[in-house]
């Protein structure tokens, strides 16, 4: 019976993770249940058994909930309108949550490389039923894409990454490429674009960048501008994520832990419980 147990949690751990099996990022819908984690390198974001949702880096905590005692083997979950909820056993919230529900939409939390967990919403998404069908563009064949300079890690491009051309983010079947035609394509997987950013021909040698603006911008060879999402705001830690459903999407941040406002914050303070 213990065995039954244990297969059962590993496979609702693997819905809380993308097909492209990163286990940095919680979708929205999705849940973390009691002593599963979130890891992004020697960072580790854990629904503790104590009731604690702990952010530590090499088991040095960095940010929690402080809500230790509140309640055992408790879940968070992740709305769909954004916000993130602590629960306890019985399914009933504890008082602690993020207080970011908005609109209904496409969230997702993100364990960063830098050691920050952030709750993101969409501000770009493609395609959509505002797009043209970009079926019939013809795709250029490539072959094994350069990612020696390319900070992308997978699906996800960070605020001041690149795609140089040849490179992509992948997910599943699907690819979003920077063709060698200076083409930024959106490939289901079966040579059908299902988005593309119509600047074939446009330059040589171009690449995509993810400004720390928010602003993603295809750039020519003589570094000049030939296309844009027009998606400029203020700086943050904004991100371009290749959706496990063929969505290529750009969020905002609208939450950050650990950060300056937030009284629970005390950076490598303690060892984290040890369950």
């Amino acid at each position: 019976m213990a065995t039954l147990v244990l297969l059962s949690a590993t496979l609702l751990l693997g819905l809380l993770l993308p097909s492209s099996m990163a286990n940095n990022i919680l979708y929205a819908g999705d849940t973390l249940y009691s002593d599963y984690s979130l890891t992004e390198g020697s960072y580790t974001f854990t629904m503790q058994d104590d009731c604690n949702l702990v952010l530590d880096e090499s088991r040095l905590e960095v940010w929690s909930s402080n809500t230790t005692g509140q309640g055992t083997a408790c879940h968070v979950k992740l709305y769909t309108d954004g916000n993130l909820v602590i629960y306890n056993s019985n399914d009933k919230p504890i008082n602690w949550s993020s207080d970011t529900a908005g609109k209904e939409d496409k969230y997702i939390l993100v364990v960063h490389r830098d050691g920050y967990v952030v709750i993101y919403e969409p501000i770009w998404t493609r395609p959509n039923k505002n797009t043209a069908n970009s079926k019939g563009f013809v795709l250029v064949k490539r072959g094994h894409s350069d990612t020696s300079i390319t900070a992308a890690d997978n699906n996800i491009l960070y605020a001041g990454d690149r795609l140089n051309t040849g490179q992509s983010l992948t997910q599943g079947s699907h690819t979003f490429i920077m063709q060698s035609d200076c083409n930024l394509v959106l490939d289901d997987g079966q040579n059908q674009a299902l988005w593309t950013s119509a600047t074939n021909g446009l330059g040589d040698n171009c690449f995509a960048n993810l400004q720390t603006d928010g602003n993603l911008v295809i750039h020519n060879d003589k570094n000049e501008a030939v296309w844009s999402t027009n998606t400029a705001g203020e700086e943050d830690k904004y991100i371009l994520f290749l959706h496990r459903d063929g969505h290529i999407i750009i969020y905002k941040p609208i939450w950050t832990r650990p950060n300056n406002d937030d009284n629970s914050t005390n950076r490598k303070i303690a060892m984290v419980t040890n369950n």
